[in-house]
């Protein structure tokens, strides 16, 4: 299967989690300024909540996708605690007519949080083995 992996990520947190998806699938995480190559049967496509709305980098990477990019979007997000993240892509993905589902939702609270002054991307144990074991699931469907 062919996968890929973009994110959009501010204080690291997200990219913690693309990068961990992406080790596991066997692929480089890239942000969303970076357009896909080539199409992908999955596209993992994450972000982070700002201000109760995914970020501006995020829905532009989601406007420029065209249909033919993936055959499927799987929607991840970090928060502190609302998934709208998640619900906007699916939301643009709709739009689209590419087909998504609402992956992972790591709910961090102000784990890492710029805003307070701490330094994203430092994932716990338990939070690192949850998202390889979302990410090893799709593996498992090849």
């Amino acid at each position: 299967m062919k996968f890929a992996v973009r994110y959009q990520s501010h204080g690291g947190n997200t990219r913690a989690v693309a990068e961990i998806i992406a080790a596991v699938l066997g692929v480089e995480a890239k942000p969303v300024s970076v357009p896909l190559e080539e199409p992908a049967e999955i596209l993992f496509l994450g972000g982070g909540v700002y201000a109760w709305h995914a970020d501006r980098a995020l829905s532009a990477f989601m406007r420029r996708l065209e249909p033919g990019a993936a055959e499927r979007v799987v929607a991840f997000s970090t928060t502190g605690s609302l998934d709208r993240t998640n619900a906007a892509i699916l939301e643009a993905m709709e739009k689209k007519g590419i087909p998504a589902e609402s992956g992972l939702c790591l709910k961090l609270g102000l784990q890492g949080n710029a805003i307070v002054g701490r330094k994203g991307g430092r994932l716990t144990g338990e939070q690192t083995a949850a998202v390889e074991a979302f990410a090893r699931a799709y593996l498992e469907q090849e």
